[in-house]
């Protein structure tokens, strides 16, 4: 097997280096720093501007390439295989091999290798609206490890819980105070599952137990070192990513 790049890419399952023969991740752009897009407002005879806040704009991955073959019919059979595996009709999960997590997107343009040659150089970009990369697949149950960058909040894939004999759920932030209520007949032993958008019970939807003005369900974050708590007490267990820009 030959010897993989530094950055090989996977793409939707695929590992296009491995894959496609005679295909090579030459280079990567669009990775390292990034900032915040600033809103301001200007106020009338006031020198400069006020910020009112903040948000990470999309990035723009571009992957540069190299592909070839010793004969054109067969260097067009890989390009046509590397557009098949890039098409997709939905943002997709992709990591690189020297990064220690994957990311979300989207193709979103091309560039061809040299039509008259058969070894070229091309590039595609790949399309982030989710500016973040995420890391493997963590599991607590009642604290956030340490995390190496502890200023961005988790990815909470889920809360599972077995609930106990009760009407009332509380989820807590111990650190920040932020909650989840849920007021519902839960009998003991029901297992109770909540994500983004998603409450169930037992696989049943009860998003309408959640309570929804005294909750803080659409803004409760985690972040390194936070402890949960959960009223009544019973088993319960946290799976997340860590989070990085």
């Amino acid at each position: 097997m030959r010897e993989l790049s530094h950055c090989a890419l996977t793409f939707d399952g695929h590992l296009l280096d491995e894959e496609i023969e005679s295909y090579m991740t030459v280079n990567v752009e669009g990775r390292q720093l990034l900032s915040r897009k600033l809103e301001t407002v200007n106020v009338p005879g006031r020198d400069g501007d006020i910020i009112i806040g903040g948000t990470y704009p999309p990035r723009e991955i571009t992957v540069h390439f190299m592909i070839s073959d010793y004969r054109n019919v067969y260097f067009l059979e890989k390009i046509r295989r590397l557009n098949e595996i890039l098409y997709t009709d939905n943002e997709v999960a992709f990591k690189f091999d020297d990064e220690d997590g994957y990311r979300i997107g989207r193709l979103s343009s091309t560039e061809d290798p040299a039509y008259d040659s058969n070894l070229g150089f091309g590039k595609f970009t790949i399309h982030c609206a989710d500016p973040f990369m995420y890391g493997y697949l963590r599991k607590t149950n009642s604290k956030i490890d340490e995390l190496k960058l502890k200023k961005y909040p988790i990815k909470i894939e889920e809360i599972k819980i077995v609930a106990p004999g009760t009407n009332k759920l509380v989820v807590t932030n111990k650190n920040k105070g932020t909650k989840i209520i849920l007021n519902g007949e839960f009998k003991a032993g029901d297992e109770v599952i909540i994500a983004k958008d998603k409450i169930t019970v037992n696989g049943q939807n009860r998003m309408y137990w959640l309570d929804f003005v005294n909750s803080d369900y659409q803004n409760f974050e985690l972040y390194s070192e936070d402890e949960v708590i959960l009223l009544p007490n019973s088993n319960f267990e946290i799976k997340y990513r860590e989070r990085s820009l």
